[in-house]
């Protein structure tokens, strides 16, 4: 008997990431990702450490505050087969 043609797609790309950061005194940082396959989440990191995390394609979230020098953060978005794509991005900080 015959059970298909046997052919099985594997997700080895890693999802398009699109990140804007709000400077000043609020910061917040905006992603949008998008994928063949299905997004696991959106992870932010801030100086390597994770402030906001959500199941799916868009996050926005205010980021808390820092008061003074500069913050790395890191944005990733994983898909359901372990894809991650990341997009790193310098912050200043108020001087207050």
């Amino acid at each position: 008997p015959e059970y298909g043609d046997g052919q099985i797609r594997i997700d080895t790309s890693a999802p398009r990431l699109s990140v804007r950061l709000r400077k000043g005194s609020s910061p917040a940082v905006k992603a949008t990702a998008r994928d063949r396959g299905t997004l696991k989440e959106i992870r932010v990191l801030r100086n390597g450490r994770r402030v906001a995390k959500v199941r799916g394609a868009r996050l926005i979230r205010p980021l808390p505050a820092q008061r003074r020098g500069r913050a790395t953060i890191v944005v990733e978005a994983e898909d359901m087969a372990g894809n991650v794509a990341r997009v790193t991005r310098g912050l200043p900080t108020s001087r207050t």
